[in-house]
């Protein structure tokens, strides 16, 4: 697994997510996790990775990037 760090977080933003943490009954940092959790997979609107490499084509790029006679 990997450790993410946040830096910077506003004082008003961090006491809403303790309290929300509170109400679930879990740390700030299981709250944290649960929220992106939510948001990254379970969204109708997430990125599928698989979907976005398909639709790559890597001649488009060059066709962009060459200058037109």
């Amino acid at each position: 697994m990997v450790t993410l760090s946040v830096r910077h977080v506003p004082d008003a933003v961090y006491r809403a997510l303790r309290t929300r943490a509170d109400n679930h009954g879990r740390s700030t940092e299981a709250e944290i996790l649960a929220i992106l959790e939510e948001v990254v997979t379970r969204s109708p609107e997430r990125v599928r990775l698989g979907k976005v490499l398909s639709e790559e084509r890597p001649e488009d790029d060059r066709k962009e990037s060459e200058p037109e006679d």
